[in-house]
């Protein structure tokens, strides 16, 4: 894409399992918001038609075995090569229509990285339990206290430089992997800045990652990562 005098190369990142009933819509969206990005679906063992239907969609189709999202996020970043990297889901919570925004935004203010806060905003009644919500707060809290600034959510909708993702040196296979990329960012002096989002319900079946258990699990594992890079964090 085009901004100013130059030309960047942009590539929309959808880590997917089991999203047959969203992903085409998805990768559909993001191709008519950011039609000269490649939009390339991550497929983490699904069982059903995400591959084909990804695929139909016009998405570049790739894999990753080891199964766990940071596994997936780890392999997106270390196979695509481009100058703006967006991120997101490929359930449909997030609207595809806000990613030339996050990119203006980038180039325009000179950013290193935009998140898009879900609480910012307030999701879309339903689409984000309580537990989810409140593990949200809990974590984006402590780190806010940590990193001195005002972090209000860690969700995977944001668009980023490829130099401040090669900077961060991901290494994070967990639910984690946000944390790990907040603490180094902010560590690192990184230009971030967030940006309100709608979030909607889901498409297709809810997944266990909607359960009060596994809320907890995920809270458990952003707990452990922050401690883990606060702790190891050498400036």
């Amino acid at each position: 894409m085009k901004f100013g005098d130059q030309s960047y190369r942009v590539a929309v990142i959808l880590p997917c399992y089991n999203e047959e009933a969203a992903i085409g819509d998805v990768v559909r969206d993001f191709r008519a918001a950011l039609p000269e990005a490649v939009v390339y679906v991550y497929d983490n063992n699904s069982k059903d038609g995400t591959v084909l239907r990804a695929r139909a969609a016009g998405a570049v189709v790739r894999s990753e075995t080891r199964q766990g999202k940071g596994q997936v996020v780890r392999r997106m970043f270390a196979d695509v090569e481009a100058d703006i990297y967006v991120l997101a889901d490929g359930d449909g919570t997030y609207d595809a229509a806000s990613a030339p925004a996050f990119v203006e935004k980038l180039l325009s203010e000179q950013l290193d990285m935009v998140v898009g806060s879900r609480l910012a905003q307030g999701p879309a009644e339903d689409a984000m339990p309580a537990h989810s919500r409140l593990a949200t707060v809990v974590v984006c809290k402590k780190l806010s206290f940590l990193l001195r600034s005002d972090i209000t959510d860690l969700g995977p909708f944001r668009a980023f430089r490829f130099r401040a993702l090669r900077s961060l040196d991901m290494s994070e296979t967990t639910y984690g992997w946000t944390v790990e990329m907040t603490i180094k960012a902010y560590r690192k002096g990184l230009k971030v800045k967030e940006v309100p989002v709608r979030y909607r319900r889901r498409l297709g079946k809810a997944k266990i990652s909607g359960t009060t258990v596994s809320s907890l699990k995920a809270l458990m594992s952003m707990m452990r990562c922050m401690v883990k890079y606060t702790i190891q964090w050498t400036p």
